[in-house]
């Protein structure tokens, strides 16, 4: 996916500063619930989206401009098995969403990437235990500080 080893460690760091990486659910009338995993980098700047789309260019991005400043926030975004080959190539580099990143590998894994084949009930019941261990670390974690 990401070529370059200073190219993975920066867009780690842009992860770990201005992203997200979350399990998403979603209930889904006749089929139960649908679980997900996403990962989005958000900011002001049009060069470093231009960056991201130059280095990942399977992913989507939109933009922003609803919020209380006048500056435009683009969002970067991956879902699925791109998020999870992304979260692989920058593991090593991310620091301050090391726990919430490998939850999302670990997640993924145990999903699979089969869409329309239909997850077992105890898979599911897993998925839902990642689901909730992820809404837990996003609850948990210290706001600032120093990342060792």
């Amino acid at each position: 996916m990401i070529c370059g080893e200073v190219d993975k460690a920066y867009i780690a760091g842009c992860l770990d500063c201005d992203g997200c990486i979350q399990i998403t659910r979603r209930k889904r009338r006749g089929t139960g619930v649908q679980y997900n995993l996403d990962t989005t980098i958000s900011n002001t700047s049009i060069t470093l989206m231009d960056y991201l789309k130059q280095m990942i260019p399977q992913a989507g991005w939109y933009e922003d401009n609803r919020g209380k400043t006048k500056n435009t926030c683009y969002s970067f975004c991956l879902t699925g098995k791109g998020a999870y080959k992304l979260l692989i190539d920058i593991l090593p580099y991310i620091k301050a969403k090391k726990k919430q990143a490998a939850l999302g590998i670990a997640f993924a894994e145990i999903k699979g990437f089969n869409q329309g084949v239909p997850i077992p009930e105890s898979t599911n019941k897993t998925l839902q235990i990642l689901y909730e261990a992820m809404r837990e670390l996003k609850v948990s974690e210290p706001k600032g500080g120093v990342v060792s």
